[in-house]
């Protein structure tokens, strides 16, 4: 993360990368089958990206990342709200988002009708930044 002045994010950029790999569930069953072709098709597309266009203020300690997310090949734009506490030590970024998995071919075959699994999925994360030394 780039932030703007004196360690503000609005006006800094956004930028996270997961590696699909490092996906963690309760059970090596559920890792296995998010991994598939049908889910996250991690063979093929190892990494899921955001990249922020623009970082706005909307109240004091909360912000919004205007961007597009990489998912399995395909590209989206996302809104990304997040929360800001920034300390001597470093900050902490936080947030939750609503995303239709769909939009991004997670979830094909008998799982694509949301029936079974939730079309719209929540995304909660959190961010530790530690100043450098």
């Amino acid at each position: 993360m780039r932030t703007g002045p004196q360690g503000d994010p609005a006006g800094g950029r956004l930028f996270v990368r997961v590696h699909i790999a490092s996906l963690f569930l309760d059970s090596a069953e559920l890792e296995e089958g998010a991994k598939s072709a049908e889910w996250f098709d991690a063979a093929r597309f190892p990494l899921a990206e955001f990249r922020s266009a623009e970082i706005r203020r909307l109240a004091p300690g909360h912000y919004q990342a205007r961007g597009r997310l990489r998912l399995k090949g395909v590209e989206r734009p996302l809104l990304l709200p997040f929360t800001w506490r920034a300390s001597g030590e470093g900050a902490v970024l936080a947030g939750t988002a609503r995303i239709d998995r769909t939009a991004f071919g997670i979830g094909s075959g008998e799982w694509a009708g949301g029936d079974l699994i939730a079309r719209e999925v929540v995304v909660r994360y959190r961010a530790v930044f530690a100043r450098a030394p």
